[in-house]
C-alpha cells in the first residue's frame, strides 16, 4: 500500500489527467516521490494500456479497451455540455450526471464540467465511492493533500 496510490486512502484525482483522446497522464507539479507513486499505480492497474478493437456483428468498431472507452464518454460528455447550453437548468444537469452514471469515467465528467460547479457537485454526490472530502464544498476543486481518513497508508496526495 506504501508504494501505489489507493483511491480510498489517497486522493488520486491530484495524481492523473485525462485526455481527449482517451489517455491517462501524470500530473504536471507532483513531486519526484508522488510521479513515483503514480507511476507505479498506472502499472499496476494499466490505465494507461491501450488494447485491440473489434467489429461486432454489424461490422462497428467496438471499443474494447479503456483508452477507446474514455474517448467515447468524452464525446458524450462534451455533447451533454453543449446540450447544457440551451437549457442551463438544475433538471437537466441532474439528467446529465445520470448519463455519467451510467456510462463512468467520473473524473472525464468532472474534467469536462470543471466550470460547472453545481453539475461536479451533482457528480461527486451521484457516484458513490467518490469520497467528497477530496474536493472542496464550495468549489470543487481538488483538495491535496486528502485529509485523514482513519485508513492506514493514505494521505499520500
Amino acid at each position: 500500500m506504501a508504494d501505489v496510490l489507493l483511491p480510498d486512502r489517497d486522493n488520486t484525482a491530484a495524481a492523473y489527467e485525462y485526455t481527449l483522446d482517451g489517455k491517462v497522464a501524470i500530473k504536471a507539479g507532483l513531486t519526484p516521490p508522488q510521479v513515483q507513486l503514480a507511476k507505479n499505480t498506472l502499472a499496476l492497474t494499466g490505465l494507461d494500456k491501450h488494447g485491440g478493437n473489434v467489429k461486432d456483428s454489424n461490422e462497428k468498431l467496438v471499443a474494447t479497451d479503456r483508452q477507446s472507452q474514455r474517448m467515447e464518454v468524452w464525446l458524450t460528455a462534451l455533447s451533454s455540455k453543449n446540450d447544457l447550453h440551451s437549457q442551463p437548468t438544475d433538471a437537466f444537469r441532474r439528467q446529465i450526471v445520470e448519463t455519467a452514471f451510467g456510462r463512468g469515467f467520473f473524473s472525464i465528467w468532472m474534467k469536462v464540467f470543471v466550470d460547472d460547479i453545481a453539475i461536479r457537485k451533482f457528480l461527486i454526490e451521484k457516484f458513490s465511492g467518490t469520497a467528497g472530502d477530496c474536493f472542496d464544498p464550495d468549489t470543487t476543486a481538488t483538495v491535496t493533500p486528502r485529509p485523514a481518513n482513519g485508513l492506514s497508508g493514505g494521505g499520500k496526495m
